[in-house]
């Protein structure tokens, strides 16, 4: 890294952290934590028969453009008829 950019890089990190300390932002989770999305997909993967599977498909809206998401739905689908 070149000195402009640990420069913006710093002041980014500062800039973020006192906004978060200013508007009370908790950002302990991490953006790239795929727990939630990989619990939604065992949920899927668990589901007993194909009702159960469109309620957990609905139940996670949040993810049904995720490819494995829909992959799981789809490889439910595929078992349980």
């Amino acid at each position: 890294m070149d000195d402009s950019q640990i420069t913006g890089a710093t002041s980014s990190y500062a800039r973020k952290y006192a906004l978060n300390g200013l508007f009370c932002i908790d950002d302990n989770k991490d953006a790239d934590d795929d727990s939630i999305l990989n619990a939604a997909i065992n949920e899927m993967n668990a589901a007993k028969d194909i009702a159960e599977a469109k309620v957990i498909w609905s139940k996670h809206k949040h993810f049904q453009t995720n490819k494995s998401f829909k992959e799981a739905k789809e490889q439910a689908v595929i078992k349980l008829k």
